[in-house]
């Protein structure tokens, strides 16, 4: 059997509890304050029917306070809707049978009844208008009071069978009632949690922002790879790559490394990619990566990769620079020493770079002139080397002029 005290002194600080959250919710939330003056009305109507046990005119004055409150809740929700969908102009009204009236009902009975239909028939019509918000805007609020109302339904049915005498239903009106104090509570935390949420969320947005802002404008390529496909991709590695984004896109995983990666060193790229897809590069890593971009022509980018969180998963983020510019004058350069080297090595005559007193190079017909082997020379120290090969009479002239 329900202990009728505690469960009106469970519902009485579910209530008051829900009281207090509301308004400091709302000073939060500017929005929620239409709400404000339904969440400090229901408390006092209810405070007004536990009463009742002490005279049968509290539950009608707290049944009245409530209709109050509701209506303020109801004009709250009319007042969003009216606002948020401006065009709609097309109300319906139902026409509303009478229903037959059981006349051993007492006066003050029939009145209670007549005001929870009223609340029934209100709270139904804002059920519709808070759905019809909730699909526009897709708001936690209205979806908080959606449950909020039904439950509000389901204790307004409950109040009015506990009036017919019917089995089990003075259970099932404080069971209701229980329900509706509990997300009467719930209902404000639920929306702090939504403010918190959104804020953290705002947060996340604008760093989002701010780093796809930086990197579109950055003179290197970025790029941010996870589950072996391009989540991010900037215009520069993009322009690198000679690919658009829609093609890339449409890439399987398998495909990446295949695509761009010169066989000479895809295998290890793609073991050190895995490192960093599953957040095992904890600092920077560099390499030198020769890649093949759209049209067949090798090129090369100086990368910087390690791990990072992206949506809530490891990635690999990659920062590349094109050194193909570099790497082809370097090629150059050697392929020039290479042809100055083939030259020396083949000439009749002595040649020899000296540079800090040192031989830096000496060709085959130099060591031949002066009798000395390559090794010997190298071990020479910077002021024996004219002391060694330079007559005395020309020793300073030379060592001038070198």
């Amino acid at each position: 059997m329900l202990d009728e005290s505690i469960l009106n002194l469970q519902i009485k600080i579910l209530m008051m509890l829900g009281t207090l959250i509301f308004i400091f919710v709302s000073f939060k939330r500017r929005d929620l304050i239409i709400y404000l003056p339904t969440y400090i009305i229901l408390p006092i109507g209810y405070f007004f029917i536990y009463l009742q046990i002490f005279n049968y005119i509290y539950r009608l004055l707290g049944n009245l306070i409530f209709l109050i409150g509701v209506l303020f809740f109801i004009f709250a929700v009319y007042y969003e809707y009216f606002k948020t969908i401006k065009n709609n102009n097309n109300a319906t009204a139902g026409n509303l049978k009478n229903s037959y009236v059981l006349l051993s009902l007492s006066p003050i009975t029939s009145l209670i009844i007549g005001i929870q239909v009223i609340f029934s028939i209100l709270i139904i019509i804002a059920i519709f208008m808070l759905i019809k918000l909730f699909f526009l805007k897709r708001s936690t609020k209205y979806a908080s009071l959606i449950v909020f109302l039904a439950s509000g339904l389901l204790s307004s049915i409950s109040t009015i069978l506990s009036n017919f005498q019917l089995t089990g239903a003075w259970e099932f009106s404080f069971v209701a009632m229980f329900i509706l104090s509990a997300i009467y509570l719930m209902f404000p935390i639920m929306i702090y949690l939504e403010e918190k949420l959104a804020k953290v969320g705002g947060k996340l947005r604008e760093s989002e922002e701010k780093f796809r802002t930086i990197a579109e404008e950055s003179m290197v390529g970025i790029s941010i790879i996870q589950d072996n496909v391009f989540k991010y991709i900037n215009q520069v590695f993009l322009d690198y790559l000679g690919y658009k984004i829609e093609e890339i896109r449409k890439w399987q995983p398998s495909e990446l490394f295949n695509k761009i990666i010169h066989p000479d060193q895809r295998e290890e790229l793609r073991e050190l990619s895995q490192k960093g897809q599953s957040g095992e590069i904890k600092s920077t890593v560099n390499r030198e990566v020769k890649i093949i971009v759209k049209n067949g022509e090798i090129r090369w980018l100086d990368l910087y990769a390690r791990s990072i969180i992206y949506e809530g998963r490891p990635a690999g983020m990659n920062i590349s620079i094109d050194i193909t510019g570099n790497k082809r004058a370097e090629e150059k350069l050697k392929e020039s020493e290479e042809k100055f080297r083939t030259i020396a090595e083949e000439s009749m005559v002595g040649i020899s770079i000296i540079q800090d007193s040192k031989f830096q190079y000496i060709n085959k017909t130099f060591l031949d002139d002066i009798g000395y082997t390559s090794e010997e020379i190298k071990s020479w120290k910077s002021d024996e080397l004219f002391e060694k090969i330079v007559h005395p009479d020309l020793r300073e002239e030379m060592r001038e002029i070198s």
